[in-house]
């Protein structure tokens, strides 16, 4: 998927992580929004006290962008814990960095996801060379509020003006194709993802070598 806005970013909430065979597959809601740059128009005063009406429990957000240098953290509220964690879109989708903030994150339910210029077809594809398989969830249970999409509206609630328009806009923008944007059973995208595997093994023989060598 192409998207030719100067900036938007895709705003997540995730299920927990349920490993069947050799797959994690997660459940997500998501919101296309035009711009990344409304948090930082918003004093962090009000927008911790919007925080606190519409939780009930301490929130993690991670803002996910190429332009981020390095990682960052930043404690906002004191009734309530909300940290914001600003980081690196390379060092996002690394190994390590998916297993500590997905797969083994026990507070993944208290977590909102920005990732900023990414579509939800590209961080889907992305998740995928990690063996992370993401979905709406059932068809058969999709006209009942999920847990999911109650944090994901909490979080756009104090976020920004959640007017039934900026919905429609999420709803329908950049949709038009209903087909997927990536065939992961094509012969090409499971080429790529066996090289790209085999790289992260070459590069995790290569620190566990180096670490061997350190400790003698």
């Amino acid at each position: 998927m192409i998207n030719n806005e100067k900036s938007f970013s895709t705003i997540m909430a995730l299920s927990a992580p349920k490993l069947i065979k050799d797959s994690y597959y997660i459940i997500a809601s998501s919101y296309y929004f035009g711009s990344i740059k409304r948090l930082k128009l918003i004093n962090k005063d009000t927008l911790v006290k919007r925080l606190d009406m519409v939780y009930d429990s301490n929130i993690s957000i991670f803002l996910i962008s190429k332009n981020f240098i390095e990682l960052r953290v930043e404690k906002l509220g004191d009734s309530k814990v909300f940290v914001v964690y600003s980081v690196p879109s390379d060092l996002f989708f690394t190994k390590k960095s998916i297993k500590e903030i997905i797969l083994d994150n026990k507070n993944i339910h208290q977590c909102i996801f920005i990732f900023k210029d990414k579509d939800y077809g590209n961080i889907v594809a992305d998740l995928n060379l990690h063996d992370i398989i993401i979905s709406g969830g059932s068809n058969t249970k999709k006209h009942i509020l999920s847990p999911i999409q109650l944090r994901l509206a909490r979080f756009l609630i104090a976020y920004l003006p959640l007017t039934g328009f900026n919905v429609s806009n999420s709803f329908h923008s950049k949709r038009e194709k209903k087909q997927a944007e990536f065939d992961f059973t094509s012969k090409n995208i499971k080429e790529e993802k066996a090289i790209y595997l085999a790289n992260l093994k070459e590069e995790k023989e290569r620190e566990d070598s180096g670490n061997s060598a350190s400790s003698k």
